[in-house]
């Protein structure tokens, strides 16, 4: 356990603790427990000092705990899950899993980490998520022999994390390819990462990014990184207050539950979910796809999982691309 993770752990319940007493808890002189201070606030941690008394975290911060994770499951989690395995830094919580022996086909294994050091977004871009104030999860598949709707498993996993975060009361909709938005603004994001052959054993890892509290400088690290201003969980009065670890439990339940449904019956047994939860249907859009750009009408969604788009020419089927909602002049 590095210093900077057990600095944080004895600061975690947001009360004062002096510096000397850190200190010994640490092992450090009292100008290694400001320097220690001081990395804290670099991962984006608000650290308040009062003279005499010590110092303490701005907000108590709720950190993952595996035990905890663990006794939110329900069934299909739990009979589906091999292991969850949390930690305290990664590069990648997806690349870490790709790495791994895969799970039993038709089980899981699950990784989850605090700070995650070169989270992946969508073409290229860097996934932002703040020390103790997002959830960077994800969740290893086994399927034997891949599933025929193989293209359409982005869409799936989103319906699962969809319906993990309507559980908690949470009001929002799936945005094609693979983000969930909240008031139009992205919430959520999804990777998946398959390897294997299509008609032989395949591991899928479901990368899952979300924003559960994001202050302002959080914000403008995101737009920095080539994002637009997000959203976040704690917007809502219902979510404020919620456990990360309750999110988690509800995460891996319902993308255990999804991925079982879709190595069974495809995506069409799940296409009624993702129509009722299409934010851009009817919406005027811009898509990039590469250096292409089309715009037109979102008509939904297909059951290959393409992106259905009326241009006024006649409809395209777009498999792929960044997709933006043209603003009404």
């Amino acid at each position: 356990m590095d210093t900077r993770e057990r600095l944080v752990r004895l600061l975690a319940d947001g009360e004062l603790h002096s510096g000397n007493v850190l200190a010994g808890q640490l092992g450090l002189t009292r100008a290694g427990v400001w320097k220690a201070l001081q990395g804290l606030t670099a991962l984006g941690l608000s650290i308040e000092s009062q003279q005499g008394k010590g110092y303490r975290l701005s907000a108590p911060l709720e950190l993952l705990d595996k035990d905890r994770i663990s006794a939110e499951l329900e069934l299909a989690g739990r009979s589906a899950l091999e292991r969850i395995d949390v930690h305290w830094s990664l590069p990648s919580t997806s690349d870490w899993l790709l790495e791994q022996p895969p799970a039993e086909r038709g089980h899981a294994r699950a990784c989850l980490t605090e700070l995650q050091l070169r989270g992946r977004g969508r073409r290229g871009r860097t996934w932002v998520a703040p020390l103790g104030d997002s959830l960077c999860l994800s969740l290893g598949w086994s399927f034997s022999p891949g599933p025929p709707d193989l293209s359409c498993l982005g869409l799936a996993a989103g319906i699962g994390v969809w319906r993990a975060l309507r559980t908690v009361g949470a009001d929002i909709q799936l945005k094609w390819p693979n983000d969930i938005v909240l008031a139009g603004r992205k919430l959520a994001g999804i990777l998946v990462d398959v390897r294997g052959e299509a008609g032989g054993p395949l591991l899928v890892v479901v990368g899952v990014g979300i924003n559960v509290r994001l202050d302002g400088a959080a914000a403008a690290r995101v737009v920095a990184a080539g994002g637009v201003t997000p959203a976040s969980l704690c917007e809502s009065e219902v979510t404020a207050a919620l456990s990360r670890n309750l999110i988690a439990a509800r995460v891996l339940n319902n993308l255990c539950q999804v991925l079982a449904e879709f190595s069974q019956h495809g995506f069409a047994a799940l296409a009624v979910e993702w129509t009722a939860a299409d934010y851009l249907v009817g919406r005027e859009v811009t898509v990039h796809e590469g250096d292409k750009v089309s715009v037109g009408i979102a008509g939904g969604v297909g059951l290959d999982g393409q992106l259905l788009l009326d241009t006024g020419r006649g409809v395209r089927r777009l498999h792929s691309g960044d997709v933006s909602v043209r603003l009404q002049q």
